[in-house]
């Protein structure tokens, strides 16, 4: 199944008013720069990035690092829920998948 077709699964969230925010750089000596990263706000980056060179891996996978105490633990599961709650965090796929997708941005989390 085409990753397209699961639009429903990822909650894309822009707080950005992008329309305003290119009204404001209206006169940024960088035209060009504020053109693109209005473009790229509007329909997503890098939709043409090339990620198939041999330096890069395939993947990483981060998925292995327990916490080391029950602190660390409840500490996760609440900076987890708080990003859950604003948006800004996936929740799992599926119960099977041993690491969540992490799609982070920065938010304001006390």
């Amino acid at each position: 199944m085409p990753l397209q077709t699961l639009f429903h699964l990822f909650d894309i969230a822009c707080p950005i008013n992008v329309d305003q925010f290119e009204q404001l750089l209206a006169d940024h000596l960088n035209c060009p720069f504020v053109a693109s990263i209005c473009n790229s706000l509007h329909t997503g980056f890098w939709p043409w990035a090339n990620t198939s060179q041999d330096e890069f891996p395939l993947s990483c996978d981060y998925s292995y690092s327990p916490p080391k105490c029950s602190n660390e633990v409840v500490f996760i599961c609440q900076q987890v829920l708080g990003k859950v709650a604003l948006h800004c965090f996936s929740e799992p796929l599926r119960p099977d998948l041993s690491a969540s997708p992490s799609m982070l941005c920065q938010s304001h989390i006390p």
